[in-house]
């Protein structure tokens, strides 16, 4: 939460937008971005070119512009064009261990000094953990790297010098709780012979699970309730603005791979309830005990069994928040391209307690797997919602590069609003008909029916 109160300190909002207002528009305007198969801008494109649908009915389009950046015009803006291309990248590094952080610090230095001496946009640097890394708005590499370096010194610094304070809450955090169960209801083995036992198996593994949990769905709540408000910052700059978000991902889902792993090991605790599987004395990983039946079982076997269907366990699903978001972006003329930093959150299993038999590691490797793909996803449904691009993979400055000259032309498009009954959120659609384009545009917007 700290620096979600450091971007309201920073910034200078307005009042927030809420959806139950109604937006009183003349012309909707939709700013899409077309590539062609191999990532690059199509900068030739017109207005015949272009199908908008708004909720599966297309509508007739009576605007069209092409915003070209990198049109040297942009690039000095005058009284008559203010407009020129606005960044705002910003960094989310509290979740990441040092490593990882040292390798995306360098990548987005990698970036910056790939930029010519005046930068092509007018540019601004924040920090999640810290806030406002640049004094405003820059176009001065210089100036810009010079706040950069500042930052990156003395970010390192604290984090070498206050590791603890920057842990990252990983699905291993999860599993280590969910282990402490088995030895705390094995201090008590009377209880597990009586009609109660499933309840104190339930109760602690549900403590465990909740605190893992409740924390994950704290960093979502921030991200995107924070993200709003960015969004409403930035209305009053004239033009399309990009945001540039570089972060080790959330998750819309909360828990939805950390409820499976918790169904695991309450189908553990009820296994035990009908073998005896606790009645050999000590049940631990990797150690085999002799149930009721003549097979040898340990705990890893139970548990890496087939998981059950994760609806013991509650999850909180952030569709709502994600459409509000992307209402948001499109009143405010905001696009979000994200940036996942890559970490093999497998290997912070090593770091804890646990049986590292190769089978154990390679049966979980796919719950694992999955907790990665879950938060990556988050990073990727917030571009796709705001019509930016998604990139994940360890090169992250290329990636920046890449997608800052990818977006440097974007059509807008206009049309008169249709008679709107009964929705309240209108989804949008843009199509090319140019053969083997990519379209990326804003997902939706918020509309009280007349």
């Amino acid at each position: 939460m700290i620096w979600y109160l450091l971007i309201l300190h920073t910034l200078s909002f307005q009042s927030e937008l809420t959806i139950d207002e109604v937006t009183q528009i003349d012309v909707t305007l939709v700013d899409v971005l077309v590539l062609d198969a191999k990532g690059n801008p199509i900068r030739d494109l017109q207005q015949q070119d272009f199908r908008v649908y708004e909720n599966q009915k297309q509508v007739s389009l009576n605007y069209f512009e092409v915003m070209d950046f990198r049109d040297p015009a942009r690039l000095e803006p005058s009284q008559n064009d203010p407009e020129m291309q606005t960044l705002i990248l910003i960094l989310d590094l509290a979740r990441m261990d040092l490593p990882a952080t040292r390798t995306t610090l360098q990548a987005v230095r990698s970036f910056l000094e790939q930029q010519p001496s005046l930068f092509p946009a007018q540019t601004m640097l924040y920090s999640f953990d810290t806030g406002r890394i640049t004094t405003g708005f820059l176009r001065d590499k210089a100036a810009i790297l010079d706040d950069f370096t500042q930052f990156e010194i003395n970010f390192l610094n604290r984090r070498e010098a206050l590791p603890a304070l920057h842990e990252p809450f990983h699905l291993a955090t999860l599993e280590r709780e969910l282990h402490q169960c088995v030895p705390k209801m094995q201090r008590a083995p009377s209880a597990w012979q009586s009609s109660s036992a499933g309840t104190m198996g339930r109760n602690c593994l549900l403590v465990a699970y909740d605190q893992f949990r409740n924390r994950h769905q704290q960093q979502s709540e921030a991200i995107l309730s924070g993200f709003t408000q960015v969004l409403s910052s930035l209305s009053g700059i004239e033009g399309l603005k990009s945001v540039y978000l570089v972060s080790p991902g959330f998750s819309l889902a909360p828990c939805e791979t950390a409820s499976h792993l918790a169904s695991r090991y309450l189908q553990t605790v009820s296994t035990s309830q009908r073998t005896g599987l606790f009645s050999s004395g000590s049940l631990a990983p990797g150690v085999q005990a002799e149930g009721s039946t003549s097979a040898s079982l340990d705990l890893n076997q139970i548990l890496n069994s087939r998981a059950p269907v994760a609806n013991v366990f509650t999850t909180h699903n952030f569709e709502r928040e994600l459409l509000e978001l992307a209402h948001h972006a499109f009143l405010n003329r905001t696009v979000i391209h994200t940036f996942s930093v890559t970490q093999n959150l497998l290997s912070e299993r090593q770091n804890h307690a646990f049986a590292n038999a190769e089978a154990t590691y390679s049966a979980l490797a796919g719950t694992y797997q999955n907790f990665a793909a879950e938060l990556d996803y988050g990073l990727q449904a917030l571009s796709s919602a705001t019509g930016g691009l998604h990139c994940r993979d360890k090169h992250i400055g290329q990636h920046l590069q890449e997608t800052f000259q990818s977006s440097s032309v974007y059509y807008v498009l206009g049309y008169s609003p249709p008679l709107r009954k009964g929705e309240k959120h209108h989804r949008l659609r843009v199509e090319c008909t140019r053969p083997d384009t990519v379209v990326y545009t804003q997902s939706g917007f918020f509309r009280l029916a007349p």
